[in-house]
């Protein structure tokens, strides 16, 4: 289902369809597909596929893809994102840098420059 979503989404051997890549997407994250859970996060954090933001349902579909598995760091990443600014959760410092932390471990550059720029210790062990 995932990998339909991605043929629709890039028009890769069929024609490129938004709709359809994000009913393919939605149907992935709601079997429990980490990566789908990403992407839909992403779809309500920034309003893609003609869906209006929704930052509840951004970090609701986050907080699923670490759950299972984060083979995205940047889920960890955004939601740490969501808790430093307040967006779609209660602004909380603490969770945010154990965000940040979370994602730089796994490897999102993002993260990395994030707790630098906070002046936090950096450790990717």
């Amino acid at each position: 289902m995932y990998l339909l979503g991605r043929l629709y989404d890039n028009g890769e051997g069929v024609r490129e369809n938004p709709i359809r890549a994000f009913g393919y997407y939605q149907l992935a994250a709601s079997h429990g597909f980490a990566q789908a859970q990403y992407v839909m996060g992403m779809t309500y954090l920034h309003g893609y596929y003609l869906e209006d933001k929704n930052d509840f349902k951004a970090q609701n579909y986050f907080r699923k893809s670490i759950k299972n598995g984060m083979p995205e760091p940047a889920a960890a990443y955004w939601l740490g994102f969501m808790y430093e600014t307040g967006r779609g959760v209660e602004k909380d410092q603490k969770k945010a840098l154990e965000m940040y932390r979370i994602a730089a471990k796994a490897g999102n550059k993002e993260a990395l420059e994030k707790l630098k720029s906070l002046g936090e210790p950096i450790t990717t062990n």
